[in-house]
């Protein structure tokens, strides 16, 4: 991807997810502590260590850090709201140079039908048009899938910002 277009498809995820804050939804350490089956206080404990106010002081290291592959997974739809445009960016900076299984697991949620619903949501117009513009630019990127065509289908089908 040339320069040009990674810096504007960053700069469309933060302006549409500009003031976005956590709230009560799972955070990204405490979603790791939730796969582990770990206890209320190990919970608070985790969460108590992430950024919930602004999205964008999470650092990049900590989304493609490999202990927290899983942490997707396990956010509710406040959570998965407010790290989205992290992990967008994530995949949008370091997705070619990165040992992390991020962007994976982040097509697998924004082209997961059930999750992709509850998602939706959460989602003003202008953040679920930015969402299909991250998938088609994912989409297109991608050296080769048997699946980019249903990928593309399921992306304008869910993913309009109408």
């Amino acid at each position: 991807m040339d320069n040009q277009t990674k810096d504007a498809l960053i700069s469309e995820i933060e302006s549409a997810f500009s003031g976005v804050r956590l709230g009560e939804g799972v955070s990204w350490r405490e979603a790791l502590v939730i796969d582990d089956y770990g206890s209320d206080e190990e919970r608070k404990t985790a969460r108590s260590q992430d950024e919930k106010e602004d999205w964008k002081k999470v650092p990049l290291e900590l989304i493609g850090d490999l202990r927290y592959q899983s942490s997707l997974s396990f956010l509710d739809g406040a959570g998965l709201k407010y790290y989205l445009p992290i992990c967008m960016i994530y995949v949008l900076e370091k997705g070619d140079t990165s040992d992390s299984a991020i962007d994976a697991s982040l097509l697998h949620t924004l082209t997961n039908e059930e999750i992709a619903i509850e998602l939706i949501d959460h989602l003003t117009d202008q953040q679920q048009a930015c969402v299909r513009s991250f998938l088609f630019w994912y989409i297109d990127s991608m050296w080769y899938s048997e699946k980019r065509e249903a990928m593309r289908k399921f992306a304008e089908k869910y993913w309009s910002g109408e």
